[in-house]
């Protein structure tokens, strides 16, 4: 893994990968890392060129920078961190490398977004289940705000990243369709998991777009390859 932060466009990956017996064109393309409202069009443009052209595949984006493009950002100086959220953070235990998992302000923020009640309840559960082995009940109660909050470390230690709103990515993809004349989806893969948070009219199924990227080719912070392609082989 790299430290340095790209500063220019270009394809880093275009390879053809089998996923269920058929093959796929899969690109991926290197950007200068954003730090606030971008036109994500031209990202695109600039990123795929020609490929946007053809209409024969799908393009993505990843959410961390569809979040950050589309200025959904909150700064976390603005988040009041209480108590219960210090406390909170002392018991989670990171996943991987993304050591700001238990970083204060971000329990404090999800505490903020579904309510106190059902995060306490979230960290009581998640305690009395965790000796028994069960590991993710504070995820599964707490729901989407927590587990896919991003944020609080990197070049983004400041700020966090809230997970667009379903209404909110289906209406940026289908502003991207319409601007390069391509379906658009955005997508939300790491190393453990995934998910496709919107597709827009005429890109491949969900279920499809994330299969052929299970094995997260975007990589993870320094790599700068947050958007890429694909195209169903004949």
């Amino acid at each position: 893994m790299s430290d340095q932060v790209a500063n220019v466009y270009e394809v880093t990956i275009d390879e053809t990968v089998t996923r269920g017996g058929r093959d796929y064109q899969r690109v991926l393309a290197r950007t200068p890392w954003f730090e606030g409202p971008t036109d994500l069009a031209s990202v695109f443009r600039q990123a795929l060129g020609s490929r946007l052209e053809s209409g024969a595949g799908t393009a993505f984006v990843t959410e961390k920078v569809a979040i950050v493009a589309a200025g959904a950002t909150v700064d976390a100086s603005t988040v009041k961190v209480g108590r219960i959220a210090k406390v909170a953070a002392k018991f989670v235990r990171p996943l991987g490398d993304d050591v700001s998992q238990n970083v204060p302000t971000r329990w404090q923020f999800v505490a903020n977004r579904i309510g106190m009640p059902r995060f306490l309840f979230a960290c009581v559960a998640a305690g009395v289940t965790r000796p028994f082995g069960v590991r993710g009940t504070f995820y599964k109660i707490a729901g989407p705000e927590a587990r896919d909050l991003d944020g609080m470390h990197g070049r983004y230690a400041q700020t966090l990243l809230p997970r667009l709103a379903e209404t909110q990515a289906l209406e940026l993809v289908t502003e991207l369709e319409s601007q390069l004349g391509t379906p658009v989806a955005i997508v939300d893969v790491n190393d453990r998991s995934g998910s496709i948070r919107a597709v827009s009219r005429g890109g491949l199924p969900a279920a499809e777009l994330l299969s052929v990227l299970s094995d997260n080719p975007m990589g993870q912070r320094y790599q700068s390859t947050p958007v890429g392609w694909i195209r169903p082989l004949s």
